[in-house]
């Protein structure tokens, strides 16, 4: 009995062992792919763009075809349209397809590029923010000839949402590695681009003194949006150990709502504490936050709150 325990936790600490050996080559293969050290796949312009470098018959212009060749990254928006991308290898040639735009393209090249704009279903749920689906058929055989199929999608359900992917290999596995190199974006804000949301919250004035126990503390603030564009942000409280606080005569326990809120905008607000109890010293949280972030990741509990486009103050009530 003894034996047979050891071996399995000899077996589970191989098994942890082999699991951050995979979890240490993809952290240094992704780094890789950031500093621009891993070959990247190249002619991916989209077709609107591809058919301006033609002749009139349609050929490719050859002053054109060069630099067609360096595009190795990726443009693509929010809103329920896809890129997709699949390529064709076998033991002689390849070919290659990608989708940014509504025509077809035949490159005439070595490595065959094809471009649309795709519309796709909610099969694609590869967690918030840019959705990435990476798919390889088996293997098949025809007349002595082996071929595979390898692909992916990027997609952002967010309209407004801007990306610039690159695009690299796997030096070993020859598999797909993503680095998002530009591009704007909310709800979740994805790293590498702007932050669509940038709520910000400032002290301005608070009690300088223990207010008498009769009276309300009263706190002054600043909301700022310091995003380009207009947002929808709320302003809350919590870790509130039973004081009553307000604004406007409303309570914070529900957070009260700023809708469309102009870019680089500033709101200056009273926030009045009161002692609901008997304690004379109150430590809470004052919070201004992305409206989206708390509807659709804190109510579904699936996105942590340090992850939101948020900012607090740690503020204290004294009487």
């Amino acid at each position: 009995l003894i034996n047979e325990t050891q071996a399995r936790i000899d077996k589970l600490h191989e098994g942890i062992g082999a699991w951050r050996n995979v979890l240490n080559y993809t952290d240094t293969t992704l780094a890789q792919a950031a500093n621009g050290e891993l070959e990247v796949l190249k002619q991916l312009m989209p077709d609107e763009l591809m058919d301006q470098a033609r002749n009139l018959d349609m050929s490719l212009a050859p002053e054109a075809s060069a630099d067609l060749k360096t595009y190795d990254t990726i443009s693509f928006t929010g809103g329920g349209h896809a890129y997709e991308y699949s390529e064709t290898s076998d033991s002689s040639e390849s070919s290659v397809s990608g989708s940014a735009s509504s025509s077809h393209l035949e490159a005439g090249l070595t490595t065959e590029v094809k471009a649309r704009v795709t519309t796709i279903g909610p099969w694609l749920v590869a967690g918030g923010g840019v959705k990435k689906e990476l798919t390889s058929s088996d293997t098949e055989t025809t007349g002595g000839q082996a071929s595979r199929k390898r692909g992916f999608v990027l997609q952002d359900d967010d309209g407004g949402d801007k990306f610039v992917v690159r695009i690299a290999r796997d030096p070993i596995f020859n598999t797909f590695v993503f680095t998002t190199v530009a591009g704007s974006s909310k709800c979740p804000h994805e790293l590498g681009t702007y932050a669509r949301e940038q709520p910000q919250i400032t002290l301005l004035e608070q009690p300088a003194s223990p207010v008498f126990p009769s009276d309300a503390a009263v706190f002054k603030v600043m909301l700022f949006n310091d995003a380009n564009e207009p947002g929808q942000y709320e302003l809350f409280a919590r870790d509130v150990e039973g004081a009553d606080i307000r604004m406007n005569g409303a309570s914070l326990y529900k957070s009260h709502l700023f809708e469309q809120m102009p870019a680089y905008s500033q709101y200056d607000q009273t926030i009045y504490v009161r002692r609901a109890n008997n304690k004379y010293s109150y430590d809470f949280k004052l919070g201004f936050r992305s409206s989206c972030d708390r509807e659709t990741f804190l109510v579904t509990g699936n996105w942590p709150p340090n992850k939101f486009a948020s900012e607090e103050l740690a503020l204290t009530a004294t009487f």
